[in-house]
């Protein structure tokens, strides 16, 4: 049985995600991911917990989402153990609500985007791109 949450975006929609260990291995589904550290706000109830962000994306494909070891040692320090998914078929739909998501969860004035921006392309010898 997963879980689901829902993250409110700067502009006050509503987003569901389901909830999931960062290590699950996930269905090949484009969408858009939030990677989160549980905290419990009152340990006298354990399932009365929230998410904080860490790292706010969007994918082509889940199946293929791979983090880079600094990512990863970001997600270790911080406490990151779920990864938040949500199904986005539309590629522009995903770039919408991804901006939306980070501009909410700004910290002290920085975006979350630090973590997420995307690496660019790989040039191989011969002038291609990986």
């Amino acid at each position: 049985m997963s879980k689901t949450i829902v993250f409110s975006g700067h502009s006050g929609e509503q987003y569901r995600f389901e909830v999931l260990p960062l290590r699950t291995a996930l269905k090949s589904v484009a969408g858009v991911y939030i990677v989160t550290r549980r905290t419990l706000e009152d340990r006298t109830f354990a399932t009365k917990g929230t998410h904080q962000p860490v790292m706010i994306g969007r994918t082509d494909d889940f199946a293929a989402l791979q983090f880079t070891g600094a990512q990863a040692k970001t997600f270790a320090i911080r406490g990151a153990e779920y990864i938040c998914v949500s199904a986005v078929p539309d590629a522009a739909e995903r770039v919408r609500i991804e901006r939306d998501l980070l501009e909410a969860h700004e910290r002290n004035g920085a975006f979350l985007q630090h973590l997420v921006a995307p690496q660019p392309p790989q040039s191989t010898p011969g002038g291609t791109t990986a």
